[in-house]
């Protein structure tokens, strides 16, 4: 969809190369309903947990840089979508609906209780924002990173308007369970849509301001899309950084920075 056109494509074939280059992180396993998970959990019995929502074909390692950044007096949380890495896949179709009841199943099953500050890159933004209107009191913040806009697969961003190219290299280099998150995009926008907006809540939204794709049309498009989730959140903190689409990769102390606002937003307002 604008970027995830040739962004989706680019990022998801360069990424995996990067990582496959990576040492891999220690994850653990665990059962939830009928199949397994993969995460990681870091609990340093702190009254806040920052949990990462990955975007569409990338794995928890995409927050390796962030993490280490990470102040020591909170948890935190990464973990693997159904299909993603070592988590098996779900029967459950891939809407945000049911993306965020899995995430909701793990949080319960590990006994990580609220509130948590959520992370959303691209996709995963999406799911954040499902997330965070769904169960507001839940959430102490929410980071949208270079998000995904409810809207986002309208016109010149709808799957059949992406050059033949990105249309070929999405189906011949995503996974199945890729292809139903992608296109149930508009099914969960919807329901985000069709959902109050928390006006309470403290939010930063970063979005990138380097766009390689040599199609006006479609850099327009994200760039009409990137600016509305302004309007869509007149609360939040919208900041353009001077990075591509993986800000988490190319500049992970923006994110980390970020984080600790959100956190100190948090605490100064306790009693």
């Amino acid at each position: 969809m604008n970027r995830l056109r040739l962004t989706l494509l680019g990022s998801f074939i360069m990424g995996t190369m990067f990582l496959s280059g990576c040492a891999k992180l220690p994850t653990q396993q665990v059962t939830i309903t009928d199949r397994q998970v993969e995460f990681i959990y870091q609990d340093q019995q702190a009254d806040l947990t920052i949990v990462f929502e990955n975007g569409l074909t990338s794995k928890l390692t995409t927050w390796r840089g962030v993490l280490p950044l990470l102040p020591d007096d909170v948890n935190y949380l990464i973990y693997n979508r159904a299909d993603y890495g070592r988590s098996e896949p779900s029967n459950q179709a891939r809407t945000g609906e049911f993306i965020v009841a899995e995430l909701r199943e793990l949080l319960a099953q590990q006994q990580i209780e609220p509130p948590y500050i959520l992370v959303g890159h691209s996709l995963g933004g999406l799911y954040a924002q499902y997330f965070a209107r769904s169960y507001p009191d839940d959430l102490a913040g929410l980071l949208l990173v270079d998000s995904v806009h409810p809207t986002q697969m309208e016109n010149r961003g709808a799957y059949e308007n992406w050059r033949w190219w990105s249309r070929m290299g999405f189906q011949l280099f995503t996974s199945k369970t890729e292809k139903k998150e992608l296109f149930n995009l508009m099914t969960t926008g919807d329901a985000v849509l069709n959902m109050p907006n928390p006006e309470h809540m403290p939010i930063i939204i970063l979005v990138a301001g380097q766009d390689y794709s040599r199609d006006k049309a479609a850099r327009n498009h994200v760039t009409i899309k990137r600016e509305d989730l302004a309007n869509l959140y007149p609360q939040a903190d919208w900041r353009q950084v001077p990075t591509g689409h993986t800000i988490q990769r190319q500049r992970p102390d923006l994110i980390a920075t970020a984080i600790q606002e959100l956190i100190d937003q948090y605490r100064n307002n306790q009693p």
